[in-house]
């Protein structure tokens, strides 16, 4: 397929253990499918082992990366245990609250919704900061990353 925008700024991937693996590899998949530069974080180095133990290499640990107002997209790609498994690291908070002041989005799978319904209003959660993409589909991501660059400007 043919890249069908040509996107300056890098997605983050964040993974820890427990991720799912078939998720995390079609949306590193579809991103670089479009265009986009994908980097794949980890709150831990080496590599990273999913729910059912299948390990991926990751770009750099949470601790070697530095954001800049060029990082405007996160995925997290996984469900809620693993969503709230991640907000235990204070780390993880940092990184919302910088894609927030860069004016970026965390893009996650739409069985969050209610989730992040309940976290409105605790930062650094707001609603408006987060995208859904049914994961159930084969091009999971293509309907949120056009909405995303359309709207946006990405």
């Amino acid at each position: 397929m043919e890249s069908v925008i040509n996107f300056r700024k890098k997605a983050l991937v964040l993974l820890d253990t427990g991720f799912d693996a078939y998720l995390t590899i079609a949306v590193v998949k579809q991103l670089r499918t479009l265009g986009i530069n994908v980097l794949i974080i980890s709150l831990t180095t080496g590599l990273a082992r999913d729910v059912n133990g299948i390990n991926l290499y990751i770009d750099k640990s949470l601790s070697e990366f530095t954001m800049n107002r060029e990082d405007r997209l996160l995925i997290i790609p996984g469900g809620k245990a693993y969503l709230l498994s991640l907000l235990t690291d204070p780390r993880v908070y940092q990184l919302f609250e910088m894609l927030h002041e860069n004016e970026g989005f965390v893009l996650v799978p739409d069985e969050l919704k209610m989730l992040i319904a309940e976290m409105e209003g605790k930062r650094p959660f707001s609603q408006a900061h987060f995208l859904f993409f049914r994961n159930s589909a084969p091009d999971v991501l293509t309907p949120a990353i056009t909405q995303l660059i359309t709207n946006h400007r990405l």
